[in-house]
């Protein structure tokens, strides 16, 4: 009742001033992505059109909304693509019908032997390309492990060997310092001075001279 009252009132108000039409006229222009705010000048005189318009403006959508927006705007392009091609189908398969129904019963039943063998062979023929693109994939995927692996590891030896470079380099450092501060012990000097000529503290001269 409420569906045919509604479309009742859309045919005596073909000037969209009715009950509903406005309100039709509201959804199919929100509808568009391309509306503009001149669009809805009919409307910003109702509090209740304008309050679903401030709702409903881009710059307030959040990521989420717009994110979702988008979405089933590619789920209902989908859609329509999908069913586009249902139908384009159904049309096929209703020509390819009629045509079966005008051979006779043996020619019938080989044509569609023959059709049928001809889809196993070309399944068959796709799953073996595709066992092998599989196994060529695998077998990349390997290499490129392996070359990782020998990378890591050459990584890991030349660390090694900056690693033995700087203990060597430090402890150099560390006996060139040593020998300088037990001559200058000899030369008679203290170790406040030591410190103050090397640049050392006294906490570093201790450890040295232990």
């Amino acid at each position: 009742i409420f569906q045919k009252n509604i479309v009742k009132n859309l045919k005596n108000n073909k000037n969209k001033s009715g009950k509903y039409g406005k309100w039709f006229d509201f959804a199919k222009k929100t509808n568009n992505k391309k509306n503009k705010k001149s669009d809805f000048k009919n409307y910003q005189d109702d509090n209740l059109f304008m309050e679903i318009m401030n709702i409903l403006l881009k710059d307030k959508l959040t990521e989420e909304e717009i994110k979702y927006i988008t979405k089933e705007d590619e789920l209902k392009e989908a859609y329509l693509k999908y069913t586009s091609v249902l139908v384009e189908k159904e049309k096929k398969v209703i020509e390819a019908s009629k045509k079966l129904k005008k051979l006779s019963g043996k020619v019938e039943s080989l044509s569609g032997e023959v059709e049928t063998l001809s889809r196993k062979t070309k399944k068959i023929q796709k799953e073996k390309e595709k066992a092998q693109k599989e196994k060529e994939k695998a077998q990349k995927e390997k290499e490129k492990a392996q070359k990782e692996k020998e990378k890591a590891q050459k990584e890991k030896e030349k660390a090694q060997k900056q690693a033995e470079k700087e203990r060597r380099e430090k402890e150099k450092l560390l006996n060139e310092k040593k020998e300088s501060v037990l001559n200058f012990l000899k030369m008679g000097l203290s170790k406040g001075q030591i410190t103050e000529a090397m640049k050392l503290t006294l906490a570093e001269i201790e450890k040295i001279t232990e």
